[in-house]
């Protein structure tokens, strides 16, 4: 996997199942997991459930585009 740009102040961890937890900055802090394997996001620390993104994510530079979704969805809350 090629090296993902995350914004300054985010964090990115990778999760023991394959995905991601992508953090937000201090204060508020918020988390969403990235499903790489599923090509989905959901809010909070969660493997299960309905992911909140809508788009289909494939071709070059999909893992990007599904980053920086999920950027957008924690930066609108």
């Amino acid at each position: 996997m090629s090296e993902l740009k995350v914004p300054p102040g985010w964090t990115l961890e990778t999760l023991d199942s394959g995905g991601s937890l992508l953090f937000s900055p201090e204060p508020e802090r918020y988390m969403a997991t990235i499903d790489w394997a599923g090509r989905g996001i959901r809010t909070g620390l969660s493997r299960h459930g309905k992911f909140i993104s809508r788009a289909e994510y494939g071709g070059r530079g999909w893992r990007q585009r599904l980053l920086d979704d999920a950027v957008r969805h924690l930066s609108s809350i």
